[in-house]
């Protein structure tokens, strides 16, 4: 198989992992638990009005996001470099999905912004982690024999790197996240 042909199968899988995360989203949405729980108005409005310790938040995040962390590391040691690269990016995708609608139940179009708003600017910094240590797994299973000194170096210089890009994330999370979020609520809700 080609490379753009995977390339195309990969992106086909993503794409239906995405279609995936809003049907099970709109099949579990049909009783109204699941975006009530998550997307809760009267949480939300006041979130908008609190004031947040980004220091008590950094330390929470900090932990979930490590325990995360090392599961994705474990996984990718445990797993085929390109099926790893596919799980990671169909587990982004069917997420964004779930989420997505989940905020356009609750919201509608507003659901969104205000989806997006919670995820930004900190997973960006998740997401290009996820897409680097997925796309480093995919390489290093084309690569016969990567037991030398150079290549473990090289894959604790990467897995410095996911996690020095994580940590950047957690920082954005508990210190800048909030106030754009509170901002975003006190507009659309």
């Amino acid at each position: 198989m080609s490379g753009v042909q995977g390339l195309k199968r990969e992106g086909c899988i993503v794409m239906l992992a995405f279609l995936g995360g809003i049907v099970l989203t709109n099949l579990l949405g049909a009783n109204q638990q699941i975006h009530g729980q998550l997307l809760n108005q009267t949480f939300l409005q006041q979130y908008a009005y609190q004031k947040v310790d980004g220091n008590q938040l950094f330390g929470h995040v900090v932990m979930v996001r490590m325990q995360m962390l090392v599961l994705i590391f474990l996984l990718g040691r445990a797993v085929d470099g390109k099926v790893f690269a596919v799980l990671a990016k169909s587990m982004l995708s069917a997420g964004f999905g779930f989420l997505l609608v989940v905020g356009i139940m609750e919201y509608g179009g507003y659901g969104c912004l205000i989806i997006l708003a919670g995820l930004l600017p900190q997973w960006i910094f998740y997401t290009a982690a996820l897409l680097f240590y997925a796309n480093s797994k995919k390489r290093q299973s084309r690569i016969v024999g990567w037991n030398s000194w150079q290549d473990r170096t090289r894959q604790l210089a990467e897995a410095g790197l996911v996690t020095g890009c994580v940590l950047l994330g957690t920082f954005v999370e508990s210190f800048d996240n909030p106030a754009v979020f509170a901002w975003v609520l006190k507009i659309f809700c």
